[in-house]
């Protein structure tokens, strides 16, 4: 696409079940994104994709999955945070080990 800089790997369960562990998502670059969207975001040397809000004095990440805790970044502790893009596709290949599938899930 040519919306797209680069593509990650997911890595884990913080998304689920919108992005699941071992899916690619494609990554427009840029420095800023709209409240509730979705982005790769680097904090230190961690890369998380998650939903970002922004508020005049804080940033909030937060994952789709309710077993993970939002983290909450206020005052100077938004510098140690940079949105690296926005998640403009994903991939996900059907014979994936962890997409979840059955016989009875499927017709014909």
């Amino acid at each position: 696409s040519r919306d797209v800089d680069f593509t990650l790997v997911c890595k884990g369960y913080s998304m689920k079940p919108t992005i699941m562990d071992g899916d690619i998502v494609a990554i427009r670059q840029q420095p800023t994104v709209e409240n509730g969207d979705i982005a790769a975001v680097r904090i230190g040397d961690k890369t998380l994709i998650t939903y970002v809000y922004q508020m005049s004095d804080s940033l909030i990440l937060i994952p789709r999955n309710e077993r993970f805790l939002q983290t909450a970044l206020f005052g100077e502790e938004i510098a140690k945070a940079e949105i690296i893009g926005k998640v403009v596709e994903l991939w996900r290949r059907f014979d994936h080990p962890k997409t979840p599938s059955s016989p009875e899930e499927t017709n014909g």
